[in-house]
């Protein structure tokens, strides 16, 4: 049960990141879209990288995966919620 939890949770703050970094450009296309990804992998990356090297933390790189399914999330959130018109 822990176990999901940390990995809905995982997801859902890479989204978060994701739809945070997707909200800086002006143009959500395909450039930006996957600028906010790959952000968002990266930032998973150097937080592994962390654990591993300060020992603060368990350092698995399959933790990378909840991160990258997170980011693809957000950024489809992202993406979508600019396709809705907006009310005047």
């Amino acid at each position: 049960m822990w176990l999901i939890v940390t990995v809905v949770l995982a997801v859902l703050l890479s989204a978060l990141v994701a739809l945070m970094t997707l909200a800086q450009f002006r143009e959500r296309d395909a450039t930006a879209l996957l600028t906010a990804i790959l952000v968002t992998v990266a930032l998973g990356l150097v937080a592994e990288l962390e654990q591993g090297l300060f020992r603060s933390g368990n350092c698995r790189m399959r933790d990378l995966v909840p991160d990258t399914a997170g980011a693809i999330f957000g950024a489809a959130i992202g993406r979508a919620w600019r396709t809705f018109p907006r009310e005047r």
